[in-house]
C-alpha cells in the first residue's frame, strides 16, 4: 500500500510549534543574557519532545503480511498462519462527519478458519481500498468480496475450512 509524503509526516507535524516556541523563548532568554535558562528551557523540550516521539511511535500498530514466516503479523506478534485466511471483506458503512454530513466509509479486513476477523484499515475512497484488496488478494491467492453494511457473511465455500 502505498503511503504519501504528507501521510508520512503528519505524525511528526506537532515538532513547529514545538521548535518555534523554544526559539522564541531562547531568544528571550539570550538577549537577558540568561544562558543558564537557555540549558534548561532546552533540556525541558528534550524531554517533551522525546515524550511525543514515545507516544506516536507505541500508539501506531505495524501490520504486515510476512511471507518469510508465513504469518499475519501485529505489533511483530504472529496471529494467522497466511495459509488460513480464508478471505478477505470490503465492508461499507455510513458514517455522519462532525459537519453533520453523511459519507461512506470502506473497512477492510480479513476471515480466517476459525471464523475470528481482523480489520486491516479503513479508508474513505472505494477505488483505492479496491486496488489494495485486490493487490493483497492476488498476492496470496486467496478470494475477497465487497459486502455492504447489513450483508451478513458467508464463509467462500471454496476456502471453507
Amino acid at each position: 500500500m502505498k503511503k504519501t509524503f504528507l501521510g508520512s509526516i503528519f505524525p511528526y507535524f506537532f515538532y513547529i510549534p514545538l521548535i518555534l516556541t523554544f526559539c522564541k523563548i531562547s531568544y528571550e532568554f539570550f538577549i537577558m543574557e540568561e544562558y543558564k535558562l537557555i540549558v534548561v528551557c532546552f533540556v525541558f523540550y528534550s524531554f517533551l519532545a522525546s515524550f511525543f516521539i514515545f507516544i506516536f511511535r507505541k500508539s501506531r500498530v505495524k501490520k504486515e503480511f510476512d511471507f518469510e514466516s508465513g504469518y499475519y503479523k501485529e505489533g511483530g506478534k504472529k496471529l494467522v498462519r497466511i495459509e488460513d485466511i480464508s478471505q478477505f471483506l470490503v465492508i461499507s458503512h455510513y458514517c455522519s462527519s462532525s459537519s453533520g454530513s453523511p459519507y461512506t466509509a470502506f473497512q477492510f479486513g480479513f476471515y480466517c478458519k476459525e471464523n475470528k476477523g481482523y480489520v486491516l484499515m479503513d479508508h474513505s475512497s472505494y477505488s483505492s481500498i479496491k486496488r489494495d484488496v485486490q493487490m493483497i488478494s492476488e498476492r496470496l491467492n486467496v478470494p475477497y468480496e465487497i459486502l455492504n453494511e447489513h450483508d451478513k457473511y458467508k464463509p467462500n465455500p471454496i476456502r471453507a475450512f
